[in-house]
């Protein structure tokens, strides 16, 4: 198993024969990669991806294997801008989509900040810009982060004039 956008080692194991042997890797492209072992980087897309392995042995005697390389979807994650007042509790939600549940996140930014899963809460004392940054990490580690702008506002004055009698 391998995250889509990551490479991964793949081993041959070849005993029997006669050795030395020599190694051809098929993955479909118009080369062939001739060594013992093979980097595979063809994550691009997810899904189940064949790579073919030829052993053939010193006195030419041939042997082949499918290595079926399962490619996962990365989990998709969106933070929503936020503006809020300087000393009032805010929460922000990542929601997360694709990749495989259950999800652990990891919250970075504001100092001070809880975190509850997919929820983090803050209070924030000077107005600003500040960032805030979650990486998700999905249940076959396959990762992927999403950073939002929280804009931390000044509490207004408001004055209220006297109250008025109606009649």
């Amino acid at each position: 198993y391998v995250c889509k956008g990551e490479t991964i080692s793949l081993i041959s194991q070849v005993s029997g024969g006669n050795a030395p042997y020599t190694y051809t890797w098929d993955d479909g492209s118009p080369i062939s990669i001739k060594t013992e072992n093979y980097l595979f980087s063809n994550s691009v897309s997810a899904g189940t991806q064949t790579i073919m392995l030829v052993v053939k042995d010193n006195i030419g005697c041939l042997d082949s294997v499918n290595v079926n390389v399962k490619v996962g979807e990365l989990p998709t994650v969106t933070l929503d801008p936020i503006e809020a007042c300087v000393n009032v509790e805010t929460s922000v939600t990542a929601s997360v989509s694709n990749g495989q549940a259950p999800y652990y996140y990891v919250w970075k930014g504001i100092d001070g900040m809880t975190s509850s899963s997919n929820t983090a809460t803050f209070t924030v004392t000077n107005p600003g810009l500040y960032e805030m940054n979650v990486v998700v990490t999905d249940d076959k580690n396959c990762k992927n982060q999403a950073s939002a702008v929280v804009t931390i506002k000044s509490q207004s004055d408001l004055a209220f004039k006297p109250s008025y009698d109606l009649c």
